[in-house]
């Protein structure tokens, strides 16, 4: 059902990528959607909505992505309004799935289910087009997703920076 949320986060990912935006040191909190998340830059949130007839359902993605020299951060948020059962984890992978098929050429490294803070999910690391490392975090709440992840380069050591983002999430009970 969430295909359009992680197409959406995908492409987001792969604009911003593209793009060389000033780097910033200092690592903020943003807060949005009932999510805070510390980041080291900034950028404006977006969000695209799509009508699922065959699902009977609506699906809404907010997503921030920004850049800070070679590695890129997308944080955002998906809200599935249906009149069907929502089974978050199902749809956490299933997006996961989408987003990696959408990237073309991606290659799952690790995948696993998690609890973080106290919420389900799933954290799964990807190499992208044999360039970037994506290391993603994703936990639901209700019939609503949220998702951290950064892309950095292959083969550089960038663990305490991906730590950080990935640790950062808090979600508003």
């Amino acid at each position: 059902m969430t295909r359009p949320s992680a197409v959406a986060t995908l492409a987001l990912f792969l604009a911003i990528s593209s793009h060389r935006l000033a780097a910033q040191d200092v690592w903020k909190p943003v807060t949005a959607g009932g999510m805070s998340v510390s980041l080291p830059c900034t950028a404006e949130w977006t969000t695209t909505k799509h009508d699922l007839p065959e699902a009977a359902a609506v699906v809404t993605t907010h997503n921030l992505g920004c850049k800070t020299g070679d590695s890129l951060y997308v944080v955002g948020w998906t809200e599935v309004v249906t009149k069907g059962p929502f089974d978050g984890m199902t749809e956490l992978r299933s997006s996961r799935d989408a987003m990696l098929k959408q990237a073309g050429g991606a290659v799952l490294l690790t995948s696993g289910d998690i609890v973080h803070d106290g919420l389900q999910g799933i954290e799964f690391t990807a190499n992208l087009r044999g360039t970037t490392l994506l290391s993603s975090r994703s936990v639901f709440q209700g019939n609503r997703m949220y998702l951290v992840s950064v892309g950095t380069p292959l083969n550089q050591d960038r663990s305490a920076d991906i730590k950080r983002l990935l640790t950062s999430l808090k979600i508003a009970r």
